[in-house]
């Protein structure tokens, strides 16, 4: 760990005038109109189907069949649209989830899997409670107010929709203030063009736009083909991150170039990538490289502007060495 403690340590004197400017990331507000707030209490019997069951679970309303077309699904939007907390039951799902150009709308999922993917374009003000777990991908788009409460990305090839390993969790371009209370990546990644975009299991970026105000209490990656996470923007909260595990596919030949990051860099494999970054907060870093795969245990790539990312605890179990670049604007302050 001197190693670590080293090129930390030079970064302190050009950091120190900064740290007042570190934001204190406070959680996401959920603004909410007069109308939305009126809409909670609506009277749902136009659209009963079987008494049943409770007010908002989806069996209510006659979507007994988890098999659920597109039609169906738009229809449970109407319905969440109208102020109703839509309520999925545990069980599989073998649908892709759009949540596309909507707003003001909340599922709550009770142990239940997506065997494809969930998809938020142009969606705000969205809350997404309860344990869901997803088999292929979670992607997010031009979205903001985006509240998750419990998510893990899994692989079950014999369950999932494509046949093939998740492709982990993709925050792209124009996203502002997503929030996660918990988050488990496992056995990310694959091979062929299927996987060409899955750089990492968890990815925080873009070309343009590139996400802000992401903030996760806690991540789990354990078990990735690729790089464990490439977070990239600015002004992130996340509580702590772990890595279990990473590089653990030889073959690089199928992964695209990452945007902004120099040809040839998407083909490096570590534990923690952060590029283009700035006033970023990490409680914790941990990476467990217990089968010595992979390249680099954390990559601190160049930095986005002068306000330092803090690192508060770093802990790197990796016989990999780590890798800053002389225009990285990181500041670990302690190591265990």
């Amino acid at each position: 760990m001197n190693n670590v403690r080293w090129k930390m340590a030079w970064n302190v004197l050009s950091c120190i005038a900064f740290l007042g400017c570190v934001d204190n990331h406070a959680p996401i507000t959920k603004h909410r109109t007069k109308e939305s707030i009126q809409k909670d209490a609506i009277n749902d019997s136009a659209w009963v189907k079987n008494k049943e069951y409770a007010y908002g679970d989806i069996r209510r309303y006659g979507f007994v069949n988890k098999t659920l077309s597109q039609i169906q699904l738009d229809s449970i939007m109407e319905l969440a649209d109208q102020g109703i907390k839509i309520v999925f039951p545990s069980g599989s799902y073998p649908i892709d989830f759009n949540i596309h150009n909507r707003e003001n709308i909340k599922f709550h999922f009770n142990g239940s899997t997506i065997t494809g993917k969930l998809s938020l374009h142009n969606a705000q003000n969205i809350e997404i409670t309860g344990d869901l777990e997803i088999l292929d991908i979670l992607f997010l788009r031009d979205s903001k107010q985006i509240v998750f409460e419990n998510i893990s990305v899994s692989t079950d090839i014999d369950k999932c929709k494509s046949k093939k390993a998740n492709r982990g969790v993709n925050i792209y371009s124009g996203c502002n203030n997503i929030s996660f209370d918990k988050l488990n990546i496992s056995n990310f990644g694959g091979e062929g063009d299927f996987f060409a975009y899955a750089h990492a299991a968890l990815m925080i970026h873009g070309f343009e736009n590139t996400p802000e105000n992401i903030r996760i209490k806690n991540i789990l990656i354990e078990n990735s083909k690729r790089t464990g996470a490439y977070i990239s923007g600015k002004n992130h909260g996340i509580g702590r991150i772990e890595v279990v595990n990473y590089g653990l596919s030889n073959r690089s030949m199928d992964s695209k170039p990452v945007e902004k990051a120099s040809i040839g860099e998407e083909k490096i494999y570590s534990g923690i990538w952060m590029n283009l970054t700035e006033n970023n907060s990490i409680d914790t870093l941990i990476v467990r490289n217990q089968k010595s795969m992979g390249n680099y245990s954390v990559i601190f790539d160049e930095s986005l502007g002068t306000i330092p990312n803090i690192i508060k605890t770093i802990s790197l179990s990796d016989p990999n060495i780590h890798k800053t670049d002389y225009n990285s604007n990181i500041l670990v302050l302690n190591e265990f």
